[in-house]
Formats: C-alpha cells, sequence, structure tokens
C-alpha cells in the first residue's frame, strides 16, 4: 500500500448556485501522482457543511482511463452521506493499480448536493474532482499543435489548437513573443495556459493567450515566435514555431506557411 501520492486541499468548485441555498466544501480538490502497477493507496475525501442545516451529498466517480484492464480500480467507500449542521463527513477511497496497467489512470468524483425537497428554488452544486495515477516506467509525454488562429478583433489574442498524443496528462505551457519587424523594441509577450489547464491522452483543447489590457495590435507586420514545453523530471518536450503576419485593423495575414515552419523536438 502506497501513501506517495500528492493531494491538494484547494476547493474546485465547478457551479456557483444562489446563495440563498449556501455552499460546501471537498478535500482533497485533486489527487495526483504515480505507483507501480499492482499497488493500492487509499486515501479519504473531507465533506465540509459548514450550513446551518444538514445536507446529502450524493458520489459517483467516471473513468477517463484510456483501455483500463479493470473497470473497478478505484472504489468509493459510500456513494451517498448526509453531512449534519458545521460538520464533515469522511469518505475513504481505494485505488487498485492492476497488474501490467502502463501510462495512466485518471478518473473524476462528482459529488452533488442534492437540493432539499421544500426548496422552492433548486439548484446542484457539484464539484468535480480529479485524480491522476501515473503508472512508473511506462509514461510517455508527447503532444501536437494542430492548428494556430490568430485573432485581432477587439483584442489581440493567438489559440493554439493542442492534442496530447503521450499516455499521460500533461500542462503544455509557454510564451507567444511578438515583435514588430520594422521596430524591434515594439515587442509583446503572451503567456500561453497560466492557469495550468490540463490535457488527458487523447484530449485536444484550445489553449487561447491575449494581450494584456485587451488591446488590439496597430497595422504593421509582426514577427510571432511560439514556444510551447511539457513533461516531468528528465523527460521534456519541446514544440516552437515561427510566422510572420500583416496586421490591418481586424485583418490578420499570414506571410508564411505555418505547416512549413513548425517543428517539434522530440528528442
Amino acid at each position: 500500500m502506497l501513501s506517495l501520492i500528492k493531494y491538494y486541499s484547494c476547493f474546485v468548485l465547478l457551479f456557483l448556485p444562489s446563495l440563498a441555498y449556501g455552499n460546501y466544501g471537498v478535500e482533497p480538490s485533486r489527487i495526483e501522482g504515480s505507483m507501480p502497477a499492482g499497488k493500492t493507496y487509499e486515501n479519504v475525501y473531507v465533506i465540509t457543511n459548514p450550513q446551518s442545516h444538514a445536507i446529502s451529498v450524493e458520489l459517483e466517480w467516471r473513468d477517463y482511463t484510456i483501455n483500463p484492464l479493470a473497470k473497478d480500480w478505484l472504489v468509493l467507500s459510500q456513494t451517498k452521506v448526509t453531512v449534519e449542521a458545521q460538520s464533515s463527513v469522511r469518505v475513504p477511497i481505494t485505488i487498485t493499480i492492476p497488474e501490467n496497467a502502463a501510462g495512466e489512470y485518471t478518473a473524476r468524483v462528482i459529488f452533488t448536493q442534492i437540493p432539499d425537497k421544500s426548496d422552492q428554488v433548486k439548484f446542484a452544486i457539484r464539484y468535480n474532482n480529479p485524480i491522476y495515477i501515473k503508472i512508473k516506467g511506462t509514461e510517455r509525454y508527447n503532444f501536437e499543435v494542430k492548428n494556430i488562429q490568430i485573432n485581432n478583433q477587439k483584442r489581440f489574442r493567438v489559440i493554439l489548437e493542442t492534442l496530447n498524443t503521450g499516455n499521460v496528462h500533461i500542462r503544455p505551457s509557454g510564451m507567444a513573443v511578438i515583435t514588430n519587424t520594422t521596430n524591434p523594441d515594439e515587442s509583446f509577450e503572451l503567456t500561453i495556459n497560466q492557469s495550468q489547464r490540463p490535457i488527458i491522452p487523447n484530449e485536444q483543447f484550445s489553449y487561447t493567450a491575449v494581450l494584456d489590457k485587451n488591446l488590439v495590435l496597430p497595422d504593421g507586420r509582426y514577427k510571432i515566435k511560439f514556444s510551447l514545453t511539457a513533461g516531468e523530471g528528465d523527460i521534456i518536450k519541446t514544440w516552437s514555431q515561427e510566422m510572420v503576419v500583416d496586421i490591418s485593423g481586424e485583418t490578420v495575414s499570414s506571410i508564411d506557411n505555418a505547416e512549413q515552419l513548425q517543428r517539434a523536438d522530440n528528442d
């Protein structure tokens, strides 16, 4: 049985209800780590009710693992609990990674507060807490940028459509450095994926970076250098690309063929 897995206690609230219905908390908000195949790990979710009345919470989990070797690798000890006013309930969970498993076992545990039947206005307050368990020695980090969009309408932004082609989740991060070709001192930097939003294997997500203060770029020709990295420890994958664009008002015209300029470093 292992205990060397990181877990996080900050709250993740995916739906904000009317203040009339109140709130509750769930810890940890994320369980993330690595362990060998064939091992078992245990943890406990703590559901806290700060309200002046009891609440009922339902629990379920959804498997996002690609081709899991066992359907019951995650077990919740309870699927419905009552949490008394200003108290907490502990819900143990057990994670068992099958022998010969590879890549990553991924799930989301969903907590849903059941509206009281006496309430005239009913809201479902949900927490959606991820679990990422990498299988030691089998991790593959890789990604592709499938498309680049550049927009100068109302505010300048770049969008990188990124596909996770590895077998574990990643949090790509990087920069877009924009330089005016006729005035190199005029340069801007955009942070890509500042929130560290993850993508799981086979998932594609569009990362958007916006120019500070919601500015648009003035007319001119600009060189844009993109860079992204993802991985962990000694396994780091990088991608970079340069392109030149002309901007005239809201119109953005590419001077270079982006596909020819794209290069990926997987060494």
